[in-house]
């Protein structure tokens, strides 16, 4: 069920979450995986990431202009997949950094 904003939760994708999200509305929240914690030591609550498409093991990344690649979304690919190619683009606002948990919230620049 989407909330205010388009939130949707932790992206776990509920029967509409990979088709028809309009991709200037798909905006949701999650915890970063895999993060790299002496990057994510560096950054601040309010920062903001840029998505980015790496590859196949950790395809879509939360990556600081600064300090390099903060952790993978997991949440949302298809869709995240198929608006990068129709040419938008995303960031991620660090909402929560404790100890090792980023949370952040996704949604066009």
């Amino acid at each position: 069920m989407s909330g205010p904003g388009g939130y949707t939760g932790d992206g776990g994708g509920g029967p509409d979450s990979d088709r028809g999200t309009s991709c200037d509305r798909l905006i949701f929240e999650t915890d970063l995986q895999s993060v790299n914690v002496p990057v994510a030591r560096r950054i601040k609550e309010g920062e903001k990431l840029r998505v980015v498409i790496k590859g196949p093991d950790h395809p879509i990344v939360g990556h600081h202009r600064k300090h390099g690649d903060v952790g993978s979304i997991i949440s949302r690919i298809p869709e995240l997949l198929r608006c990068h190619e129709q040419g938008h683009s995303y960031e991620a606002e660090v909402l929560v950094i404790q100890n090792t948990r980023v949370h952040v919230r996704v949604a066009p620049e």
